[in-house]
């Protein structure tokens, strides 16, 4: 897909450039796991990848019950990834690059670089004080969200 990709409703609330002419009113809100369980065909090394991410990410409030497929498959890669690095005179194939990126535009999907975390508002942070809720309060209202 070519361009830059859409922002999700509450960033664009966030950074107050919601327009309620271009809403969707009918956006999925998938509720937030609580107590996720590490998938039975993951092997061993994706089982540690998976249980401390998904620690991390329930933490930060940003996982949700589709999220699920996407960590597994960033699980995956993240193995592989490791296996095809960890070789002494590793040379960067085309495979390797492949999976890089791939790992990297999943990582930015979750907010797990320093420049994607800045875009993302976790419901689990309670707001600075008692202007800062009020102000969100009165945004979201503005913008009929």
């Amino acid at each position: 897909m070519a361009g830059r990709p859409i922002l999700p409703t509450n960033l664009k609330v966030i950074r107050g450039t919601a327009k309620p002419c271009r809403m969707n009113e009918n956006e999925p809100r998938p509720e937030k796991v609580v107590n996720v369980k590490c998938p039975a065909n993951l092997s061993t090394k994706e089982k540690q990848c998976w249980n401390h991410l998904a620690e991390q990410l329930q933490k930060a409030g940003i996982l949700t019950t589709i999220d699920l497929n996407a960590l597994m498959t960033y699980c995956k890669l993240w193995v592989i990834w490791q296996e095809k690095t960890s070789q002494a005179d590793v040379e960067i194939t085309p495979t390797v690059d492949r999976i890089f990126k791939q790992l990297l535009a999943l990582w930015r999907e979750f907010g797990m670089t320093p420049s994607s975390r800045t875009r993302i508002r976790s419901e689990n942070q309670a707001p600075e004080d008692d202007f800062d809720a009020w102000q969100k309060k009165r945004r979201m209202a503005r913008e009929g969200v």
